[in-house]
């Protein structure tokens, strides 16, 4: 190879082809050729070879590449790094594609990393296995990526996954707090103007253009917000003047005093401070009184609490749609390919996070440790089993990754032992092959996403 100059020009010919027409795996031989064209010393061109491959497949990182072949190209860039510092130096001084790539990586639908939340959190959050999403209070820190729940209807969920949890968008208000003042308190109007932002994103109700910034002042734009709400709200009468006038406060008292029809007082009133005889809109016509702000105060929470759980049961049905089209992505990839890995929750050798990690620590001229499994083909062959070794294996029957023993090893073959529901199965492998990993437990303990 070293004899013809344009040798390694047609190894990354092919390499390219490979990655724009979507047939990497097919291609993967051509990798460890230039795995050894990059190590090979006495080649006339050596100093270049580093810049010219990592440069020719950082490259590939455009918005035409999909998942699959990003987290591929991402291992060898991160192996060629570990195998010759040109490569390292090269990415170094290189941020710019080091952050094309990261930025790729983190924006896999299957890899993100759990949120964390800390102990009196308001969220919202799914329950078991239910379809809903309901809002609570996070009342302990389990220390094992879940957490104990406090739902506001007074269930608990004591294990709740990180990523089944998301932040209510807007603080609960204090009911009772400052209802003789005059006027709205600072922190209602900002509750106010964002629900009217809401609103008027989601383009339902049929309000203004006009959407208030959430600051905390009642200024004319909130308030013509608002009366645009109030008239989209079977009141066509209301005016739209910019002013919390007594036409607007009446029109909002009969719109606050709906939804508690039919309500017990109890509930209703659940919060207020004042006696009972002060308990009613009707003693307040007009006039910004003190249930007039309590009503409010709720309508405003419950709106906060809505718009939140639709907000999660989007993001949830996004979730799963992309979930979907990764199994699709997946299942392209399965059709005659014999170095394939067939389990969908284990892309190439190291996850997102570690990947992202490893691209850190090159940016910043840090040595790459050795802990990951092994991808290429030559590692695979020099990998050394033994009867009785635990590893892991994918069976196809049941089609996941299992945890197995070794039964025998004769030459580049490798017998394992499947437990399966109605017989014991016994399947031989080449060493070499994707569908053999270790250590135990790299792919078996992987667990499907909880949508």
């Amino acid at each position: 190879c070293n004899e013809d100059k344009k040798a390694l020009d047609l190894v990354m010919d092919q390499v390219g082809k490979g990655i724009s027409n979507r047939n990497h795996e097919i291609t993967r031989p051509y990798y460890r050729v230039l795995t050894a064209l990059l190590l090979d010393e006495s080649a006339p061109d050596r100093a270049e070879r580093p810049a010219k491959i990592v440069g020719k497949l950082c490259a590939a990182f455009n918005s035409q590449l999909k998942f699959k072949e990003g987290d591929f190209l991402a291992e060898h860039i991160i192996r060629f790094a570990k195998l010759h510092s040109g490569c390292a130096n090269f990415l170094q001084k290189a941020s710019a594609a080091i952050e094309r790539i990261g930025k790729f990586l983190s924006q896999r639908p299957a890899e993100n990393e759990r949120l964390g939340w800390k102990v009196g959190d308001q969220v919202v959050a799914k329950y078991k296995n239910e379809r809903g999403v309901y809002p609570g209070d996070i009342k302990k820190d389990n220390g094992n990526g879940t957490y104990y729940i406090q739902y506001d209807d007074g269930d608990t969920w004591v294990d709740a996954p990180a990523d089944m949890i998301r932040a209510r968008l807007f603080p609960r208000l204090n009911l009772a707090n400052d209802l003789d003042k005059e006027g709205l308190h600072p922190q209602t109007i900002k509750c106010l103007q964002f629900v009217l932002r809401s609103i008027e994103t989601n383009s339902r109700a049929g309000v203004s253009e006009n959407v208030p910034e959430v600051t905390g002042k009642l200024d004319e734009t909130t308030v013509n917000s608002l009366q645009e709400y109030i008239r989209s709200r079977k009141y066509p009468e209301q005016n739209v003047t910019g002013k919390l006038d007594e036409q607007t406060i009446l029109h909002l008292q009969s719109m606050l005093d709906h939804p508690q029809q039919g309500a017990k007082p109890q509930d209703a009133l659940k919060g207020y401070p004042y006696p009972a005889d002060r308990a009613s809109l009707q003693n307040e016509r007009g006039a910004l009184g003190p249930l007039t702000k309590f009503f409010l105060r709720k309508w405003l929470d419950q709106n906060v609490t809505r718009i939140s759980e639709e907000r999660f049961k989007n993001e949830l049905t996004g979730l799963i749609k992309e979930h979907e089209a990764t199994r699709r992505e997946l299942s392209f990839h399965k059709k005659g390919r014999r170095y394939t890995i067939t389990c969908e929750f284990a892309p190439y050798s190291r996850p997102t996070v570690e990947k992202l990690s490893a691209l850190k620590k090159i940016s910043n001229g840090e040595p790459l440790d050795d802990a990951h499994a092994h991808d290429s083909e030559d590692e695979r062959e020099d990998r050394k089993f033994a009867p009785k070794q635990k590893i892991d294996a994918y069976d196809n029957f049941m089609r996941k990754w299992r945890a197995v023993v070794v039964q025998k090893v004769v030459g580049d073959s490798v017998q394992v032992k499947f437990e399966r529901p109605q017989r014991t199965k016994y399947l031989s492998y080449n060493k070499a092959d994707p569908h053999l990993a270790v250590p135990v437990g790299i792919f078996s303990s992987l667990k499907a996403p909880s949508l």
